[in-house]
């Protein structure tokens, strides 16, 4: 009976002990399970945050450049603009005088001979000014504009009106030279006259006849010349004010 029991409680502990074994076994494996998981999520936390902090290093600073370019744009692109709008203040002040230029001079050609080279040389000043001021302008946009369709109406636009200045010009040497003839033959035909020299004074008639249908001709071409250039320059200022209207819109947007 004894050995019975003894038998019993011997095997009722080993039974318990194995448990307990088996137990500590599995809680001492899941354990260092869980540690080497906590340790790896760890690692992983450092490695995420890590990954973060330069993420937002790396954002930062691209922002940082981001806003150095946008005040490069906004600074060069204001310089376009004011480039653009001084170009078309000189070219308006450039093309007002030229218009001018003609109906000056016709004002005041029955006047002296004096008056009349004085006013061309005061339209030569004038002319002179207003090309440095031009150029002054298409230098600047040759500097700061990356649009190379305005840059070439620009250019379109200078040459048309510089030949407009220099039909002006001719126009009003050739006048010149035609008053100072007329001038030269009524002069001779005033002398003719007193002199009673109807040969002389038959010729010098017909040298005025001659000399003022030329200048009545060279009017009249000088006129078709005229409306022609200002179409086209007026073509070409339309042109350029659209393409300059377009291109402030698209750096203002």
């Amino acid at each position: 009976m004894n050995v019975f029991w003894t038998t019993l409680v011997i095997s009722t502990l080993g039974i318990i002990g194995g448990v307990i074994s088996s137990f500590l076994t599995t809680y001492f494996t899941t354990k260092a399970q869980y540690t080497a998981m906590s340790e790896e999520i760890g690692k992983i936390t450092d490695i995420v945050e890590g990954v973060k902090k330069t993420f937002q290093d790396d954002t930062e600073r691209l922002k940082s450049q981001l806003n150095v370019l946008t005040n490069k744009h906004n600074i060069l692109f204001a310089e376009e603009k004011e480039a653009l709008l001084a170009y078309l203040s000189a070219w308006n002040i450039w093309n007002s005088h030229l218009e001018k230029m003609v109906s000056s001079f016709l004002s005041i050609e029955e006047e002296e001979e004096s008056d009349w080279f004085a006013l061309l040389d005061k339209i030569d000043k004038e002319n002179d000014k207003a090309n440095d001021r031009i150029q002054i302008c298409v230098s600047k946009l040759e500097l700061f504009m990356t649009d190379g369709l305005i840059i070439k109406t620009i250019y379109d636009l200078n040459y048309e009106t510089q030949q407009f200045q220099f039909l002006n010009e001719n126009y009003i040497d050739a006048r010149i030279d035609s008053n100072i003839y007329l001038g030269q033959y009524v002069e001779e035909h005033n002398f003719a006259e007193k002199e009673n020299n109807k040969k002389e004074q038959a010729e010098c008639l017909d040298l005025i006849s001659e000399e003022t249908d030329k200048k009545t001709k060279a009017y009249q071409e000088y006129n078709i010349s005229l409306i022609e250039l200002e179409e086209k320059i007026d073509k070409l200022k339309a042109e350029f004010i659209m393409l300059s209207k377009e291109y402030i819109r698209k750096g203002i947007l």
